[in-house]
C-alpha cells in the first residue's frame, strides 16, 4: 500500500501527456474518436461521456426538454429519469 499519497497523483496521466489529447478541450485520439463517431452515425458531432448512463442521460434531457417540461417514459427506463 505504499503506491497511495504523492504517487497518486503522479499516476494520472490523463492530460499531462500531450500525446493522449483531452475529453476536456477534445483533442489527440479524442478528437478522431468522436470524429469517427460521428462519421459513422452520420451526425455532425458526437461527445464522449466517460461519467455513465446517468450522467448522460441528463445531459439529453437538459437539452432536449427546458427547465420545467413535463417528460414522459417507460417505468422500465433507466431510473436516472426519476431525478432529472
Amino acid at each position: 500500500m505504499t503506491f497511495f499519497g504523492g504517487n497518486t497523483l503522479k499516476a494520472d496521466v490523463s492530460i499531462s501527456v500531450t500525446e493522449l489529447g483531452s475529453l476536456l478541450d477534445h483533442t489527440g485520439p479524442h478528437l478522431e474518436a468522436e470524429e469517427y463517431i460521428a462519421r459513422t452515425f452520420g451526425a455532425e458531432q458526437s461527445y464522449m461521456v466517460t461519467n455513465g448512463t446517468s450522467t448522460s442521460n441528463k445531459i439529453v434531457g437538459m437539452y432536449a426538454a427546458p427547465a420545467g417540461s413535463t417528460l414522459l417514459i417507460d417505468r422500465n427506463c433507466h431510473n436516472r429519469w426519476r431525478i432529472c
